[in-house]
Parts: C-alpha cells; structure tokens; sequence
C-alpha cells in the first residue's frame, strides 16, 4: 500500500513508494508510474500533466518523481532564483541544484541587508500597533476613570441631598427621623404633636 503523499518531503516519499514497490515484487516501469500517478494529489498531477499525457517510453515514473521533486523545491526558492533556474529545464536536478547554490552564495549579502530592513520595519510596524492599542487602552481607562468619579460625586451629591435636610435642633432625632410616624419621643422636643400635648 502506498502512502499518502509528503508534500514536506516529497523525496522521502518516493523513496519509501520505490521500497513498497520492492517488497511488493513490482518491477515494471509502466506499473510504477501508474501506481505514482494515481495517488498523488490533484495539485501535483498539474506540475507532471505533460509526462502523463505524454508519457517518456522508459524511466516513467522516475520522469514524474524527478520532476515533482524539482517542482516542489524550486518552489521554496526565492523568486528571483526561481526565475533564473526556470532556464535550465533541460538540466539535471543536481546540476539545477549546484547552480541553484551558486546563485544563493552571491545573492546572499543583499538579501541579508534586505531581510536586516524587513526584519526593522517589521518591528517598527509591531511597535507602531502596539502603541495604537496602548494608546486605545489608555482612553478607555480614562473614560472608565472619568465615568467612575461622575458616578461617585453624583452619589455623594445624592447622599448628601437625602441628609442635606437641616436637622431642626429644636426636634429630637425620633420625629426628625419618622415625622409624625415616631413611636418614642426625647425631650426637649417641640414636634408640633408634643405641643399639641398628644405625646
């Protein structure tokens, strides 16, 4: 049974298909290649249709390996590498390869400065964010604050509003506190109802 195809490690994968293909006894080409076609992905049938519609008459399914394998790894290259190898479709992989490490050994400096300026406007670009956000935190802390402060003079003012009654010294705490209500009685008290002689 062969695996699901390793779009990591495509090399690895094909390895493993030809030591299926040992233990199962299969040595025809054509048998390979059928069994490779039909259980890679859709999107890699794509990058070797020319060589299944038009299959080499040996070395099929090395053919489509070869160049799965090439296709994917070129893929991880920087664009302007790819667009240099895209040149050499008649070399070997590992001629595509060397030329592949030559052109990374002199692109090298530029690209340390170019991702030494990336990596800074990216921190720049993080920090510039992270300071908006401070900034929108901050504000609505102040706006909580402010909230806050409303609400706790609004609720002393109230307090105060429901003492702000000026306590008539010449009524004592009972009917200060109930009115006509009060139960009990301190002298000297001058509630209308104590000089009305009721209590």
């Amino acid at each position: 049974k062969i695996p699901p195809f390793w779009r990591n490690d495509p090399e690895i994968w094909f390895l493993q298909v030809e030591n299926q293909f040992t233990l199962a006894n299969i040595t025809s080409d054509a048998t390979k290649f059928n069994y490779i076609v039909a259980n890679l992905e859709t999107a890699y049938i794509s990058k070797v249709r020319d060589i299944i519609v038009s299959p080499p008459a040996t070395e099929k399914h090395q053919t489509v390996s070869n160049n799965i394998v090439r296709s994917l790894w070129l893929g991880r290259l920087p664009s302007s590498t790819q667009a240099i190898l895209a040149t050499q479709a008649k070399a070997s992989l590992d001629a595509v390869a060397e030329l592949a490490d030559t052109i990374s050994e002199a692109i090298a400096p530029r690209a340390q400065i170019s991702e030494t300026s990336n990596a800074r406007e990216s921190t720049i670009d993080k920090l510039t964010a992270e300071l908006a956000e401070m900034k929108i935190q901050l504000a609505s802390l102040l706006q909580v604050q402010a909230q806050t402060n409303t609400y706790r003079r609004n609720r002393s003012n109230s307090r105060g509003r429901s003492y702000s009654r000026e306590r008539d010294s010449d009524i004592c705490w009972y009917h200060y506190r109930f009115g006509d209500q009060a139960q009990k009685c301190s002298l000297p008290c001058k509630h209308q109802e104590n000089l009305a002689g009721s209590r």
